[in-house]
């Protein structure tokens, strides 16, 4: 692995580390002062694409998703 990509995937592992340590403080302490908690994770922010699709067509996708699966297993 080139030295470049490798100084990159450390310095993505090191913000995630310490992301994810602040918002396990913060949601800590948001618990016991009554503040806002943080969801979502620092990959989420970064590859975050809203959601286009209507609650019908999401319900549709996952019945179908189910009935799939239950196909797969013998269901």
């Amino acid at each position: 692995m080139g030295a470049r990509a490798q100084e990159n995937l450390e310095r993505h592992a090191y913000r995630v580390y310490v992301t994810e340590t602040l918002r396990g403080i913060n949601n800590n302490l948001a618990g016991y002062v009554g503040g806002a908690s943080v969801t979502m994770s620092y990959d989420e922010v970064l590859n975050y694409k809203p959601e286009t699709r209507t609650a019908d067509e999401i319900k549709a996708h996952m019945k179908a998703k189910l009935k799939a699966y239950g196909e797969d297993n013998g269901s």
